[in-house]
């Protein structure tokens, strides 16, 4: 599977996980990743970026997109939990 199927593949995800259109999208999780280990130039982590994520192997999205999916998922449900908390 291609890099950029698999971020579409994410993206449409995103919108079945997260019917409340929170913020974070795949390629926010994916940038937040990268800049956690990343080390240089602020003005190359934008291009530094484009270029991890485009050398990242089929099994390593699907592990980023996993965790990306829980991560929605509890986001989802901590949302949830505090609306319901607002009218209890």
């Amino acid at each position: 599977m291609q890099t950029g199927m698999i971020i579409y593949w994410c993206t449409w995800l995103q919108t079945i996980i997260n019917p409340l259109q929170m913020e974070k999208t795949f390629e926010d999780y994916l940038a937040d990743i990268h800049a956690k280990g990343y080390v240089g130039l602020d003005d190359d982590m934008s291009d530094n970026c484009i270029d991890w994520v485009e050398n990242l192997d089929t099994q390593e999205l699907i592990e980023y997109a996993d965790m990306y999916g829980q991560s929605r998922f509890v986001d989802g449900m901590t949302h949830s939990l505090n609306q319901l908390k607002a009218v209890l």
